[in-house]
């Protein structure tokens, strides 16, 4: 048996592996289309390793040789449009087609010319190098370069470069994989070992990047109120108690509780259908009004949330009176007109999250019960106008 069998096998066998594992990963998130994408790609590589066996015991080069090219692109070509889904941008479609171009043309060029010559080499080699090229270039630009991102661009980096050192390597050593003996060569052991060991670092470590990522698109749907888009209790909860009692400087918090008064009239009068459309027109308006670093969270039917960052006490009152008079100057015709109540607290590090939403949520029980349409804060004594003291 030649020397290089085993570990041809074994290429084919793990390749096979990585594209079940992405295979069931897009089974099991059916709405997430880059595990798909990387079962495509390793599904593509499986077809290079049996193609080199079937070459080496049937002696049909000229069948197979495209065969071997062609998947191994293919595999690296595919890596493209998966990556970029994975990291949520779009998908380069110009550099695809660019990258599938230069395949089919090298391909033509590279398999009607003399083996081991310098100009097929490099007309051979050229997609698998900016194919690889590429894949960097798309982690770079479109992951949160996270130390698993650097590590991902950088095994595709040594996948770029390992391409020409083991075309060069060939050269020297008079030999390549469209020659009938290539499995007895020691050059295609050292070939098969090299390029499989940088596959499996690959394929593994973007099936741990693809799982982490579908993790948390999981939390982040089940953090999310569905009509309205934001936070909803449980995640506004979480992340606001993670973001004042993780802080390390002073810089104040504040916590603002919102009621849409008179919501159930709302329901009554103009159908539960415009009820609806009004929560989802009123979390639009916050995120246009509040500054960008603002949490906003829908915690109860019509109860909304918002923690803001470096919030002294007047500012939090002056962002409260911002929000109540947008709504009352708000000119959308889906939406009848409404107006809120809005209860403030100033948050604490000693004091739990919990504690601080109860203060606000006393706040506003006195907006509301003082005639609603105003603010009201748990935290100060001299207020201005429409501002009405909680009183203790």
């Amino acid at each position: 048996m030649p020397a290089a069998t085993f570990p041809i096998v074994m290429n084919a066998v793990v390749a096979a592996l990585f594209a079940a594992s992405y295979l069931a990963l897009a089974l099991l998130h059916r709405g997430n289309t880059a595990p798909l994408w990387f079962a495509a790609s390793f599904g593509a590589i499986v077809i290079t390793p049996l193609a080199l066996l079937a070459q080496s015991y049937t002696g049909w080069v000229v069948l197979f040789a495209p065969v071997i090219y062609l998947s191994f692109a293919t595999c690296l070509i595919l890596m493209v449009p998966g990556l970029a889904v994975l990291y949520r941008k779009p998908i380069p479609w110009g550099l695809v087609t660019v990258l599938g171009i230069v395949t089919v043309v090298s391909a033509a060029l590279a398999l009607q010319l003399p083996v081991n010559t310098l100009v097929r080499v490099v007309s051979y080699q050229t997609p698998f190098v900016l194919a690889t090229a590429a894949s960097c270039w798309v982690v770079l630009r479109d992951s949160p370069r996270r130390l698993r991102d650097l590590l991902l661009a950088g095994l595709f980096a040594l996948l770029c470069m390992h391409v020409p050192l083991k075309a060069a390597l060939a050269i020297s050593l008079h030999t390549g994989p469209h020659q009938i003996n290539y499995m007895d060569t020691p050059f295609a052991v050292v070939a098969q070992i090299s390029t499989g060991i940088l596959m499996v670092a690959t394929g593994f470590l973007i099936l741990v990047i693809s799982v982490l990522e579908l993790v948390l698109e999981t939390l982040e749907v089940a953090d999310t109120d569905a009509l309205s888009g934001l936070l909803n209790r449980r995640g506004f909860e979480q992340r606001a108690s993670d973001l004042v009692h993780g802080r390390t400087g002073a810089a104040p918090f504040a916590l603002l509780l919102i009621d849409i008064d008179h919501f159930k009239a709302i329901n009554d009068t103009f159908g539960h259908g415009v009820g609806d459309q009004t929560i989802r027109g009123f979390g639009d308006m916050l995120q246009h009004t509040l500054p960008q670093s603002a949490l906003i969270g829908r915690v109860g039917g019509e109860e909304f949330a918002i923690l803001l960052e470096r919030a002294s006490p007047e500012m939090a009152r002056l962002q409260a009176e911002s929000v109540r008079l947008a709504i009352i100057g708000h000119d959308d015709q889906d939406v009848p007109p409404f107006t809120v109540s809005i209860g403030v607290a100033l948050a604490s590090r000693e004091e739990p999250l919990l504690a601080t939403l109860e203060r606000a949520d006393a706040a506003l029980y006195e907006a509301k019960r003082s005639g609603r349409n105003r603010v009201c804060c748990a935290e100060e004594e001299t207020l201005p106008h429409n501002v009405v003291p909680l009183r203790r």
